[in-house]
């Protein structure tokens, strides 16, 4: 596993000073299992966290495009965590 950042945006951007946390990845996880260990970092590092199911309506992005629920993560420098957003 290597240690790769992961961007933070909408409400999940308040969770982490900096916007961003390093998080221990491998290039076999599926987006759920990259929750899965994004969220034992932000309970570590935020009491305001209330765990994965904040996290399971986000988008998992790599630097080139959203990955798909049943595919692996892969390789990637950053990865993004992308909340829905509403509005108009």
């Amino acid at each position: 596993m290597n240690l790769n950042r992961v961007i933070l945006f909408g409400k999940l951007k308040n969770l982490s000073p900096q916007g961003f946390i390093e998080v221990s990845i491998s290039s076999e996880m599926t987006p759920q299992i990259f929750r899965e260990e994004v969220a034992k970092v932000l309970s570590s590092i935020n009491p305001k966290f209330k765990g994965i199911s904040e996290l399971n309506s986000s988008a998992v992005a790599n630097d080139s495009r959203i990955i798909f629920e049943n595919e692996p993560i892969g390789t990637s420098h950053e990865y993004f965590l992308l909340p829905p957003i509403c509005g108009g």
